[in-house]
């Protein structure tokens, strides 16, 4: 079972990875360089890998 202070951590790294994911989006979307573009694009990518893994890990461990 997830402590309230390990739960509190994790809810704030999801919301700093949902807006990391966002900006990192707009970023790719505003740019004109298309290598700028796929850095932005791939960087974004890694962010919603790494949300996943916070809710995959907060939906199997909050309960328990």
């Amino acid at each position: 079972m997830l402590s309230q202070k390990d739960l509190l951590s994790i809810q704030a790294a999801i919301t700093a990875e949902q807006l990391l994911f966002e900006k990192f989006g707009a970023y790719a979307n505003q740019t004109g360089d298309p290598e700028l573009k796929q850095i932005f694009s791939t960087v974004q990518q890694d962010e919603q890998r790494h949300l996943n893994s916070l809710v995959q890990y907060l939906n199997q461990n909050a309960n328990h």
